[in-house]
């Protein structure tokens, strides 16, 4: 498990809010870039998924490459998004307000 954010290079293996498996604290930012060689993919599987509803409270954001990328997705609730490739990096926030938490999230990752 990886602390509340960074760079992803290992082939596989997970990352979580912070303070997972418990709920994650108010006032949270974290961000995760993981990024593949030449040619490769990576793959996010998300396999528990509890945000706040309100995604201009707590959510996850997802782009290609960078932060500045296409977005591919903004996600709060507690519907698990579907798995996520892109061709070279993955750009992954995590943003919690002061008003609240919830259960949090933990994914897999894979390069």
């Amino acid at each position: 498990m990886t602390a509340c954010g960074g760079n992803l290079t290992s082939e596989h293996g997970s990352f979580a809010s912070p303070g997972y498996p418990n709920s994650y604290p108010v006032n949270a930012e974290c961000v995760w870039v993981i990024t593949t060689s030449p040619g490769n993919r990576a793959q996010v599987s998300f396999q528990m998924f509890d945000l706040e509803n309100n995604c201009a409270e707590d959510y996850v954001e997802v782009r290609r490459d960078n932060a500045t990328g296409p977005l591919m997705g903004e996600y709060c609730g507690n519907t698990i998004p579907s798995n996520l490739t892109a061709s070279h990096s993955l750009w992954i926030k995590f943003r919690s307000s002061d008003a609240g938490t919830a259960g949090g999230f933990i994914a897999d990752y894979s390069l």
